[in-house]
């Protein structure tokens, strides 16, 4: 009885210690279980707009958004251990898309360091459409020309054969017809090739078309009609045509003048035989961003705890005010921002939100003219226009300056808080050392009462 009352004391202190040593380590497992992904397509047309998914279990915090060749649906993305989604449509190859964690926290809120994720997208391969040959139009009437010569040759050895006893005179008449014959033969042939060469070419494709800025969208094809060009910064286009059959007439091309706003080129291919085939492009030139632009349509502010609790945070908001003041809790230590503008062309971004420490911060939101920007990258620009494109196209900015103001926490708070955490810390010890000098006890005790009843034994 005694032995089973010692094995069951032996185990309510094994399972306590394994209790303890999960407790302890709980966190830890926690903080380790985290998953961050992007996928989406890998492949594409130019135009096509795609859909990617952020993977983000037992993450929590910004991701930030960039790419190549690609305008994003958003620039900054929160993720809270869930999936999320966004769009990239593609504007030229090769592509690519890439997420970067800002500042991620686990389970347990300890911040994570991840690597960016990048996701390349290449071109569809379009196959070549086969090449229709024309077949070579035979000489019929030669041939028939010639058979019927060959008939009429074989006619007279036969009827020379068979009247070799008749008189010259019935000769020389053979003759004239075997003449006869062979002219008419030839007149038809004559006749033929006349009528063939009177027959004018249908033929109004285009050979190739270029332009001198952006892309075509689809690429060239003969029998493609239509053509997109997106987001051209540029006042004018050169467009250059050849037509497959050299006598036929190309017109609409050359160098095109450029309005903000959609632009219809119409391009006319005539025919010899005066048919005519229109190819169409569709040129978007993107208006010119000046400062007045460049307004926040709204901007949601939120507050983020110590405790990962978000509240709204009102600063009174303003689209033509760009300086604001205000004051959060000692607890805040992170704003989550989003802020949204009224026209494409517009790159948002945001600095100074996370980490906030004790005192005044500065939050700062910068809106900068995406598209004008790149024109002064733009080459072969005519002396005469240089000062006016420069001082058009020239980089634009607006800031939102947000001071934030963040309370101190009282010191009799901060002492208490580390009071409590040595506490547990050495309670926890404290536990730890009686479970294992009481496991100990009980092992001795145990040994001692063998030998006893082994002494016992040998006595009796």
């Amino acid at each position: 009885m005694r032995k089973i009352f010692y094995k069951i004391i032996i185990i309510c202190i094994l399972i306590s210690l394994i209790t303890c040593i999960i407790n302890l380590t709980e966190n830890i497992s926690k903080a380790a279980t985290y998953k961050f992904n992007l996928t989406g397509q890998s492949q594409a047309n130019q135009g096509d707009t795609l859909t990617f998914n952020i993977t983000a279990d037992g993450l929590t915090g910004n991701v930030k958004l960039s790419g190549s060749n690609v305008n994003l649906s958003s620039n900054q993305i929160w993720v809270e251990k869930n999936t999320v989604t966004f769009t990239a449509k593609i504007i030229a190859f090769p592509a690519s898309v890439t997420a970067t964690p800002v500042e991620l926290t686990d389970n347990d809120y300890n911040i994570v360091s991840i690597s960016p994720i990048t996701k390349n997208i290449s071109e569809i391969k379009k196959e070549e459409p086969p090449k229709v040959v024309e077949p070579e139009n035979n000489n019929n009437g030669q041939t028939d020309s010639q058979g019927n010569q060959g008939q009429n040759n074989q006619g007279q050895n036969n009827q020379e054969q068979s009247n070799q006893n008749l008189n010259n005179q019935g000769k020389i008449s053979g003759t004239q017809k075997d003449d006869s014959v062979t002219k008419n033969n030839n007149q038809k042939v004559t006749t033929s090739i006349n009528n063939q060469e009177n027959i004018k070419s249908s033929n109004n494709y285009l050979k190739n078309l270029t332009v001198s800025v952006g892309t075509l969208s689809p690429e060239f094809y003969r029998e493609t009609f239509e053509y997109t060009i997106d987001n051209i910064i540029e006042n004018e286009i050169e467009i250059g045509a050849e037509a497959e059959d050299e006598k036929s007439i190309v017109n609409g091309i050359g160098t095109i003048a450029l309005i903000p706003g959609e632009n219809i080129v119409n391009i006319e291919v005539i025919a010899e035989n005066e048919q005519v085939r229109l190819y169409k492009i569709i040129i978007n030139k993107v208006e010119n961003i000046i400062e007045s632009d460049l307004r926040l349509e709204s901007l949601e502010i939120q507050t983020i705890s110590e405790e990962n609790k978000f509240e709204d945070l009102d600063i009174g908001f303003n689209k033509d005010v760009l300086d604001y003041r205000v004051t959060v809790d000692e607890n805040v230590t992170d704003l989550s921002i989003m802020a949204t503008v009224g026209r494409e062309g517009i790159i948002i971004e945001t600095e100074g939100e996370k980490n906030l420490k004790e005192g005044e911060n500065v939050v700062k939101i910068t809106l900068t003219n995406q598209n004008n920007n790149k024109a002064n990258t733009t080459e072969n620009i005519n002396l005469e226009n240089t000062i006016n494109d420069v001082s058009e196209n020239e980089k634009v900015q607006t800031t939102y300056i947000i001071k934030v103001t963040r309370k101190a926490k009282p010191i009799i708070e901060i002492s208490n808080n580390l009071y409590e955490m040595q506490k547990r810390k050495i309670m926890a010890g404290i536990i730890l050392a009686l479970l294992f000098i009481i496991l100990i006890s009980i092992i001795v005790i145990n040994l001692k009462h063998k030998e006893k009843t082994k002494k016992f034994k040998k006595r009796k």
